[in-house]
């Protein structure tokens, strides 16, 4: 074998190898971003959930999405030039209160620099294949968890009534200041948060406890009445 096609050989090796490092990297990354999907969409035609839609995050300006609400501190953050670099999301997905200080995002970070970074190839490279088997999490023999709650048309003045036990620690202003903001969140991702709480999908005692106590109603009217609140 001449030199060149020894030098080509190796070349096309290296590649190949490149790729599948990549392509490894990108699926451990799916997997990873199920504990993502329970607040934020990657479908562009599906808007947001509870959090920001995420496709086409990297190499974003922060705070870009014009209809989404983001806190104070993504906008103040935002107004000094943060952008999702792939080095700014690494160090916010480790810790979101070092990169943001006043973020709403009641998520801990993920110590592992490796699960970051695989996290980080997956939204770089998201494409058709990985929506089309991208889900929301789902309750028993694959419903969608709170399904009966979202089947019923919440009364908003009941989940005024309820709201009490709430608001000693969720403002109805909508501030976010230390506890996370639920004033104008979408009716059917606020039902799935409160059942992912009651089954021990989302793990937090106080919310644990606080759930066990409501049914179907009870949790159709609370998400009633805080998606209104949002709208005045």
């Amino acid at each position: 074998m001449s030199a060149a096609l020894a030098g080509a050989a190796v070349g096309l090796s290296v590649s190949l190898s490149l790729a599948a490092d990549d392509e490894a990297a990108h699926e451990r990354g799916r997997e990873l971003f199920s504990r993502c999907e329970r607040c934020h969409e990657l479908d562009p035609m599906r808007g947001n959930r509870i959090g920001p839609n995420l496709y086409n995050v990297v190499g974003r300006p922060a705070a870009a999405q014009q209809d989404f609400r983001y806190s104070q501190g993504m906008r103040d953050a935002a107004s000094g030039g943060l952008e999702w670099t792939p080095e700014q999301l690494d160090r916010f997905i480790a810790d979101p209160r070092s990169v943001v200080r006043r973020t709403s995002m009641s998520f801990r970070g993920i110590d592992d620099p490796g699960q970051r970074s695989d996290i980080i190839a997956f939204l770089s490279t998201v494409g058709p294949q990985d929506l089309a088997a991208h889900q929301g999490p789902s309750g028993p023999a694959g419903t969608e968890i709170g399904a009966g709650a979202m089947a019923i048309q919440g009364d908003p003045a009941y989940g005024e009534y309820l709201a009490s036990e709430c608001v000693t620690c969720h403002q109805r202003s909508g501030t976010d200041e230390g506890i996370p903001g639920i004033v104008g969140w979408p009716r059917e991702d606020f039902i799935r948060a409160l059942f992912e709480y009651k089954t021990n999908v989302r793990s937090h005692p106080v919310m644990q406890m606080i759930t066990s106590n409501l049914g179907d109603e009870e949790v159709a009217a609370l998400a009633a009445y805080f998606n209104r609140l949002g709208a005045n």
